[in-house]
């Protein structure tokens, strides 16, 4: 089973799970800086948008790019996330050219750079979208 078919069989479960990738988005968080105010935000292999909401609550002006290779993840998403207006949602594999014409000060993400096929290719294209700096 591919990684897009995988995801996308688990996405009605996923939200059951929550305790587990709240703990982990809570983590990513806790990593951050406390003085760190990013005006755009990356966010690959969001999922249900567990670690988005976090971002989202913590970084309210920030605009969030998140997204999944997942459409059901994707879906589900944008369905509990709906509260937050500072994030656009998108279906997409984080190994392609995701956002050429926007920069973006981080790409944060909990649990999804593994599951990259090509990691050079991934790292390539999420590093393309960084501002520099």
């Amino acid at each position: 089973m591919n990684v897009k078919a995988r995801f996308s069989s688990a996405a009605s479960t996923y939200e059951e799970s929550i305790t587990v990738f709240d703990d982990l988005a809570q983590d990513v968080l806790d990593f951050l800086p406390q003085d760190f105010s990013p005006a755009r935000i990356m966010e690959p292999g969001c999922g249900t948008g567990v670690l988005t909401r976090r971002l989202a609550a913590r970084f309210p002006d920030a605009a969030i790019d998140a997204f999944d290779i997942s459409s059901d993840m994707i879906e589900i998403a944008q369905r509990v996330s709906a509260d937050f207006s500072n994030v656009s949602w998108r279906v997409a594999d984080f190994q392609e050219a995701l956002f050429p014409s926007s920069l973006h000060d981080a790409v944060i993400s909990s649990a999804a750079l593994h599951w990259a096929q090509s990691r050079p290719a991934a790292f390539a294209s999420l590093g393309a979208s960084l501002a520099s700096g």
